[in-house]
């Protein structure tokens, strides 16, 4: 086999290749190879079969405080106002909601819109914040809340 810095294996693919059944592949270093994860060919066809049998859920649903997306559950029942906000963008999980109209569901007291603090909206941006980084470390998916400092929505790839 020749060495060909492009293609490493030379056209061979190594997932289904006898060639490197049982070998031992991670990285590459000057076009060659570096041992690390062994490849057995029958559990590669058992991981793959798995997962057509059990695809994953691509749209994310909100209940009693689990979010559940990509198969994974994320539990806010102890992280009050990421689920407050959940439970509010749920409601409407296609709107785009103002930081006014989530300050209105939220405020029990009916304190008039002039009387809130000229930063209230940031409860509603780290919450938000705080719920992209839960998701990105169940799932890898970094965008799950789009955001600016006048509104908020959960993105809509994932709903």
């Amino acid at each position: 086999m020749k060495n060909n810095k492009k293609d490493p294996f030379n056209g061979v693919n190594p997932l289904t290749s006898p060639l490197f059944e049982n070998k031992m592949i991670t990285e590459f270093k000057d076009g060659k190879p570096v041992p690390s994860i062994i490849i057995r060919r029958r559990n590669l066809d058992e991981l793959f079969e798995k997962e057509k049998n059990n695809p994953v859920q691509e749209k994310a649903t909100f209940t009693d405080g689990i979010l559940k997306f990509k198969n994974k559950e994320i539990n806010f029942t102890n992280k009050q106002n990421q689920k407050d906000l959940l439970n509010t963008l749920f409601k409407n999980p296609k709107k785009n909601y103002s930081y006014d109209e989530l300050q209105e569901d939220w405020d029990e007291t009916g304190i008039d819109e002039a009387k809130y603090p000229n930063d209230y909206w940031r409860k509603f941006y780290s919450a938000g914040d705080d719920i992209d980084k839960a998701v990105a470390i169940k799932t890898q998916i970094e965008d799950f809340i789009t955001k600016n400092t006048k509104e908020i929505r959960i993105n809509p790839k994932y709903i």
